[in-house]
């Protein structure tokens, strides 16, 4: 009874592990697709006339930038039908929507950076406006001005994607840079800034910092978990033979060796030192991260910035989560340990002999 009873423990615990690995490994993943490049973002907007001085420039002089921006703003206008009305949220923007925001269409895609009269809207707008997602094709006006419906993507908030400019717009207060990364980006689209003349951007926010964070949450359990597993398996090993201890430890070293590089892989190059014994690497490197963070957090948040904070609190409550039931578990998991067989104690051996031969 009390062996089914540990089985039975045994399987919630390996099933609780795997729930929230997978539930951890879709929020790190959702937050890093969120952003596909590094982005600028500015408090005062940079004028349209700029904005496209700047990629004129870089066209005729294409070698010498690493990058190809797409600029682009957040609005709320007021998009109308027929049979309803509703306000929305409205993303502007003048180059590759994909990577102002990536979506998941569940029918066409975003309109080019030249179809002024197109749009995408969410499938949250379309039942607000049409009561269905089935409105590609359709036409509606947004802010006055006609616009037809290129696709629809899955989105719980009102949200529409157009190309070109709106009445009034004072400028661009955002930019996508889209290129070819080095090792330290951040370094990279600062010198890009500079010499393109863009203007210091309040905030840049760095791609390969946010899924490295990501993935450093991702892993921490799972870490903790291998190594609550390699002290067990250190325990088991222990008690077997010599033939199949030295295989056991073999295979141990094999796992490590392969899960090793593969931790590696999801931190970003600037996050290894060159010597782990630079001191002087490390202090610069938690002024870094504070840095980003700081600059991440207290940054005015687009739509975009708010579902992605949401979404990283709810992968540090799994992470959390998986944490807990690792460290509340680690001492039921001790049964699975083998015990000891006890052999019979000479005293009580030599008094069974002497009760035989009377």
């Amino acid at each position: 009874m009390r062996q089914r009873k540990t089985v039975f423990i045994g399987i919630l615990l390996i099933g609780g592990f795997l729930f929230f690995f997978l539930l951890s490994q879709h929020y790190a993943k959702s937050f890093t697709e969120l952003y596909p490049v590094t982005s600028l973002r500015y408090t005062e907007p940079i004028s349209l006339q700029t904005a496209a001085e700047y990629k004129k420039s870089i066209a005729e002089n294409r070698e010498s930038y690493d990058f190809w921006p797409t600029f682009w703003s957040e609005t709320y206008s007021t998009a109308k039908t027929t049979r309803s009305e509703t306000d929305t949220a409205n993303i502007l923007f003048d180059g590759d929507a994909g990577l102002v925001w990536p979506q998941e269409f569940l029918s066409g895609t975003f309109p080019g950076e030249l179809d002024t009269d197109g749009c995408a809207v969410s499938d949250a707008l379309a039942w607000a406006l049409w009561g269905s997602t089935d409105v590609t094709g359709l036409s509606f006006e947004l802010d006055g001005v006609v616009k037809t419906v290129r696709g629809v993507f899955r989105q719980e908030e009102a949200i529409c994607f157009t190309a070109g400019t709106a009445k009034d717009q004072k400028g661009w207060y955002n930019v996508e840079l889209a290129g070819t990364y080095q090792e330290d980006a951040y370094t990279q689209v600062e010198s890009f800034v500079q010499n393109l003349g863009l203007g210091t951007p309040d905030t840049i926010v760095d791609h390969q910092f946010l899924s490295g964070a990501a993935g450093i949450l991702f892993w921490i359990p799972c870490l903790y978990a291998f190594v609550i597993a390699l002290l067990f398996s250190v325990r088991y090993i222990k008690k077997m033979s010599p033939l199949f201890r030295g295989g056991s430890i073999l295979l141990l070293l094999f796992c490590f060796a392969l899960l090793l590089p593969i931790f590696l892989d999801t931190l970003p190059s600037w996050l290894l030192p060159t010597k782990w014994s630079d001191f002087n690497f490390w202090e610069a490197l938690l002024d870094r991260i504070q840095g980003y963070l700081q600059s991440w957090v207290s940054m005015v948040p687009t739509m975009k910035d708010i579902q992605a904070k949401l979404i990283l609190i709810k992968l540090l409550a799994s992470v959390f989560l998986f944490l807990f039931l690792l460290a509340h578990n680690q001492l039921k998991l001790s049964r699975f340990t083998p015990q000891s067989t006890h052999t019979p104690s000479t005293a009580s051996h030599t008094e069974e002999t002497k009760t035989v031969v009377s």
